[in-house]
């Protein structure tokens, strides 16, 4: 998760989070807050008295009141930043208003655009229009993720042949909002020749 996270803040955001190697402090801090927040967060659906937790700050929930503090402080600093170099730098300010691409009154919600002239729904390809997705609640990152999981197995497989450290050790899953193994899978890499 942690390779995931450092390319994806790389990409869209253009900052070297180096969670996996922890060269970063604020990085590395930022990476372990938001993964705490990630395995608190999902079992406020089974303890029903996270309210009371909250609320009397204890627990899961003193601990998650801490954790976003710190997500809130790296990402307001990351804003702060892109704000500032946005400012400093001397882009082209042309109008990118894009009006002459939009429809009549298109910020008006006229649900009878999407009818034809026997007033029967006309389905539209979801991919005609980015807002949608192509569907529910599609996860805009899945493709880059199972991209970069693809990629990144390659070449450690292409490179080592793993052994797991210890055969016996059962293999727990951690209940995340991304589900991940539970303190790693301990492997020994040794290099292909």
């Amino acid at each position: 998760m942690k390779s995931t996270m450092d390319s994806i803040f790389k990409v869209a955001f253009g900052v070297e989070l180096d969670s996996i190697c922890r060269s970063s402090v604020e990085g590395t801090t930022f990476a372990n807050a938001f993964d705490d927040s990630s395995t608190v967060t999902p079992r406020r659906y089974v303890d029903v008295s996270w309210k009371i937790k909250r609320w009397l700050n204890i627990g899961a929930e003193a601990k998650l009141k801490k954790n976003i503090q710190v997500i809130d402080a790296f990402v307001q600093e990351l804003i702060n930043r892109k704000i500032e170099q946005a400012s400093s730098s001397k882009l082209d300010d042309r109008d990118n208003d894009n009006s002459h691409m939009k429809k009549d009154n298109a910020e008006k919600y006229r649900p009878e655009r999407w009818l034809n002239d026997d007033e029967v729904f006309q389905s539209v390809s979801p991919f005609k229009f980015p807002v949608f997705q192509a569907g529910p609640r599609i996860c805009l990152e899945k493709e880059f993720s199972y991209r970069q999981m693809k990629i990144f197995s390659a070449v450690l497989l292409g490179c080592f042949t793993f052994k797991l450290s210890d055969e016996k050790r059962s293999v727990n899953y951690r209940t995340m909002i991304n589900i991940r193994i539970d303190g790693g899978l301990h492997l020994h890499a040794f290099p292909r020749s």
